[in-house]
């Protein structure tokens, strides 16, 4: 990071770091750190929507799905190769159900 701090692979990876540590407000500011770095990355896009879905933030996780699943898309007609990773039944998900249960089950 000391050499590349606008790397948006290691902020990236940061995320899920922090993910992982429970520590989710630092997760969330390299998952964004990684956008601002690149807006296009579809990795940091997913795993921020997850994570806002987890910690109860649905409204602001949209934002990131839909994003996410837009990007998507748009690469796999690009491409022509293996389907899109669908974040609809997220989306789905947050539609239906509040974000309080939405991971009861994990």
């Amino acid at each position: 990071l000391k050499n590349n701090p606008n790397s948006p692979l290691i902020h990236h990876n940061l995320g899920l770091v922090y993910q992982r540590l429970k520590n989710e407000d630092l997760a969330i500011r390299h998952f964004k750190k990684a956008l601002k770095a690149d807006v296009n990355h579809l990795d940091a896009y997913y795993h921020l929507g997850k994570l806002l879905i987890r910690t109860k933030r649905g409204k602001k996780a949209r934002k990131y799905l839909e994003h996410y699943e837009k990007l998507s898309k748009h690469r796999y007609l690009e491409k022509k190769r293996g389907p899109p990773n669908p974040v609809s039944l997220l989306l789905r998900k947050l539609d239906s159900s509040s974000t309080d249960s939405f991971y009861e089950d994990e």
